[in-house]
């Protein structure tokens, strides 16, 4: 038989014992529910990685594809029949459409754009136009100086409009094109 003191050890252990179990069932559980979460975010992973591939594949599809604006202009220069006029029209005219395109998509980024992150696309905009602005001065003064007005130089200078418009609008575009 037992005495009382080593039955009140008995008792502790089993207690103890009992309260361990318990502790191992409830780490069980928690294990189980970690492992059902683990599960579903690489699975969440899983699709987001596919996302993203599909999203690097498309915009790598966009890219190769030329836009409207090019073609359309790719077609004037082809029927082009070498007058100087002719030439400086078809491209500031093209140069214009793309000054249009860059000022839609700047719209549409902004309106999809939460209230803290507009700020950045304005000051972007803001800087590019000043950018373009003094960039086209230093680039009319050069070609200036080398070819001393001109024929030459009205063609240039609405190429440089041309280019500085459907670059900024690509760039827009391809960033309108990563918030849809």
């Amino acid at each position: 038989m037992l005495s009382g003191c080593q039955n009140n050890t008995v008792n502790e252990l089993e207690n103890e014992a009992l309260n361990k179990e318990q502790e191992i069932k409830e780490l069980t559980i928690k294990v189980t529910e970690l492992t059902e979460i683990i599960a579903k975010v690489k699975k969440e992973n899983e699709i987001i990685e596919k996302e993203n591939e599909d999203l690097k594949y498309n915009l790598a599809e966009y890219n190769q594809s030329k836009h409207p604006i090019e073609l359309d202009f790719e077609k004037e220069m082809a029927l082009w029949s070498g007058n100087t006029s002719e030439v400086v029209e078809i491209i500031i005219r093209h140069g214009d459409r793309w000054k249009v395109e860059m000022e839609n998509h700047y719209e549409l980024i902004y309106k999809e754009l939460d209230e803290d992150k507009k700020k950045y696309l304005i000051s972007s905009q803001q800087k590019w136009e000043e950018y373009i602005k003094e960039n086209e001065e230093l680039d009319l003064q050069i070609l200036d100086q080398e070819y001393h007005g001109g024929s030459i130089m009205r063609i240039l200078s609405a190429d440089l409009y041309y280019n500085q418009y459907s670059d900024r609008a690509l760039d827009l575009i391809e960033k309108h094109f990563i918030l849809k």
